[in-house]
């Protein structure tokens, strides 16, 4: 007998204790990631939803940083405004080269489905706690996100799949892989924008996140761009009901109709609509004053509040700024634009430009009895111009820089020379031939939009430039 429990227990302890090793790794797999905090147990108040959404800013609107031009430098490549750099894509007129990596990248796309299905359903279950007025407020930011996001795609490829839940890859990818008309895209994104509308607040965070303003602004730019877009490209092939557009003769579509003329009144009517709500909500207040130069040493700011609006480090004062990036040098959150402004940005307005401004007599510059003045100089092109083109573009004469530390510096220097003093230090000539690529005017024609006279926003050993970066105005 004390055989038999001798053997039981020496063959049966090492049974017993790989059971218990099993049900212990067993029970250690089961449990969670204690390095990553999973959607289901994380997002359950309103301020976490506010992290997710604050992420894709970047993604969606331009951003102002890097040791560079930034907001200065938003326009090269277009026939607006010239880089150094030719356009590197076009290798042949009218031709485009294929790049040789990339893809759709629907990654943030999928992303944001999925934040938008699984918050939904919490929501309804009554699973995030949180005041109603900001879980709507970080969910509307999710919707406009989505309607961003599928807005780059429209423009960029027009016919686009419309994704709007997490795939299965097994089931789910080639059906979501249909490409649909363009038109149904853009009803899609009219859709999330009204939902993204009808959540937002009104100059919620001072502006400084998507808000209810910003938003009917950025939905009259979306349905006025399909609205023209299918107008003039008619008959190109491009859009559906054309003859000749390559859906037609994809079999997902075999039951889509559309009169092109109602589908271009829809998309008008939209614009409309959303442009009369936001000129209904806000005051055009911030008035040019026709100063066109600070005139004095030291008088950096408030020469102008016009000019001030788009170089002033805070923005929420101007009730035409719906939606605005704010900077902070004590986090390290700065850029260079104004410094780069100061010396050359390796840019230029081209002067095609500058040709289409008016004269302020409403003429353009070609015609009779415009009282053009010329462009043998720069200040005479600005002569008698549209203020604009007068306020944001550097002539010879108008001040660069007016501070006295500065000033003091180059007299001390013209004495030396037996030179006249001088009482501020003016722009005089574009850094056309400049040895230095990257502060090189391109084209002779420097922009002083989002440039700041005051000193401590033009070194450029450290980002140091704190304005603001507008990212949608009332226009």
């Amino acid at each position: 007998m004390k055989k038999i429990i001798s053997d039981i227990l020496k063959g049966g302890l090492p049974l017993l204790c790989l059971g218990m090793t099993v049900t212990s790794c067993n029970d250690f797999l089961d449990r969670k990631p204690l390095d990553q905090v999973s959607p289901s147990e994380y997002f359950k108040t309103a301020d976490q939803l506010g992290t997710f959404t604050i992420n894709y800013y970047t993604s969606i609107f331009p951003n102002n940083s890097g040791w560079f031009g930034g907001v200065a430098t938003f326009d090269n490549g277009t026939d607006n405004q010239a880089a150094r750099g030719g356009n590197s894509r076009m290798y042949l007129q009218d031709q485009w080269k294929v790049p040789t990596s990339g893809g759709l990248d629907v990654y943030a796309i999928r992303n944001v489905d999925k934040f938008i299905n699984e918050i939904e359903a919490k929501i309804a279950k009554g699973d995030v706690t949180g005041t109603p007025e900001l879980i709507n407020q970080y969910m509307g930011e999710a919707y406009f996100i989505r309607a961003m996001l599928y807005f780059d795609k429209l423009k960029t490829y027009g016919d686009f799949p419309i994704m709007l839940n997490e795939l299965n890859i097994d089931k789910d990818l080639v059906e979501a892989s249909k490409r649909q008309p363009r038109n149904l895209v853009a009803r899609q994104i009219l859709s999330d924008m009204d939902k993204a509308i009808d959540k937002l607040q009104v100059n919620f965070a001072n502006k400084v996140r998507i808000n209810k303003n910003a938003a009917l602004a950025m939905k009259s730019r979306m349905a006025l761009y399909e609205a023209t877009f299918e107008k003039y490209h008619r008959g190109t092939g491009r859009v559906p009901g054309d003859a000749n557009w390559p859906g037609k003769s994809k079999e997902w579509n075999k039951n889509f109709t559309i009169n092109q003329d109602d589908e271009v009144n829809f998309f008008l009517d939209q614009a409309i609509d959303a442009a009369k709500k936001v000129c209904d909500a806000v005051p055009l207040t911030t008035q040019n004053n026709h100063v066109m130069n600070p005139g004095t040493v030291g008088n950096y700011n408030g020469w102008n509040p016009y000019y001030d609006m788009f170089a002033s480090p805070d923005l929420s004062k101007y009730p035409e700024v719906l939606l605005w990036r704010q900077f902070n040098s004590d986090i390290n959150v700065a850029h260079l634009t104004s410094n780069k402004l100061r010396g050359g940005v390796a840019t230029g307005w081209t002067r095609g430009l500058v040709e289409s401004f008016l004269m302020k007599n409403g003429l353009p510059i070609y015609a009779s009895g415009s009282g053009y003045h010329g462009d043998t100089t720069v200040d005479l092109t600005k002569t008698d111009r549209d203020e604009r083109l007068q306020l944001f573009m550097f002539g010879e004469s108008d001040d660069l820089d007016i501070e006295q530390k500065s000033i003091d510096l180059v007299n001390k220097q013209r004495i030396k020379d037996g030179k006249p003093t001088i009482t501020k230090i003016l722009f005089n000539a574009a850094t056309l031939f400049a040895t230095d690529q990257e502060s090189r005017d391109v084209t002779g024609y420097r922009q002083r939009k989002f440039y700041n006279y005051n000193p401590d926003m033009q070194l450029g050993q450290t980002f140091s430039d704190v304005d603001g970066q507008i990212i949608i105005r009332v226009e």
